[in-house]
């Protein structure tokens, strides 16, 4: 029996290295199809890549700059898209992505980053407190209507 499950265990465990395995092959396929400018092969193991691990920083930023290479700047826009939405701080003044400047409508993605990392501070003081400790909790009793202030002292 406990042959069986060791032979189970690994024969679940197998897809998921095989996935790995394709995930790096297709990134250094697409980075080797990249150096050699072949914008299409580069396009379409990123392409692979960002099925098997959607929405990865890297993946995304490979797969618009070769949507931008091979000039589909539909494709490339939606990259940027996603890649802004998991990370908000990206600046097009970076020498990484000063390239993406060209691409149409780049614009609504300076207004969505804007938009992302805009502050918006809605708090006001309630009440204050004279405890001189670091205050870690706060609870609140609403049969008392008391607070309850917690600190490591």
């Amino acid at each position: 029996m406990k042959n069986l499950l060791i032979i189970f265990f690994f024969m679940a465990i197998t897809p998921c290295f095989s996935q790995l395995d394709s995930l790096n092959s297709y990134y250094t396929q697409g980075i080797e199809a990249s150096k050699v400018g072949d914008s299409l092969t580069y396009y379409h193991y990123f392409n692979l890549a960002n099925k098997i691990r959607p929405n990865h920083p890297t993946i995304l930023y490979h797969l618009a700059n070769a949507s931008f290479l091979k000039k589909d700047y539909l494709d490339c826009f939606d990259a940027l898209n996603n890649l802004i939405r998991n990370n908000a701080s990206i600046d097009f003044e970076n020498e990484n992505y000063v390239q993406f400047k060209a691409v149409p409508n780049i614009e609504q993605l300076n207004q969505l980053k804007t938009k992302l990392t805009l502050q918006i501070d809605k708090t006001e003081v309630k009440f204050s407190s004279s405890i001189q400790d670091h205050i870690e909790s706060i609870g609140y009793n609403a049969t008392l209507k008391s607070y309850y202030f917690g600190a490591v002292n």
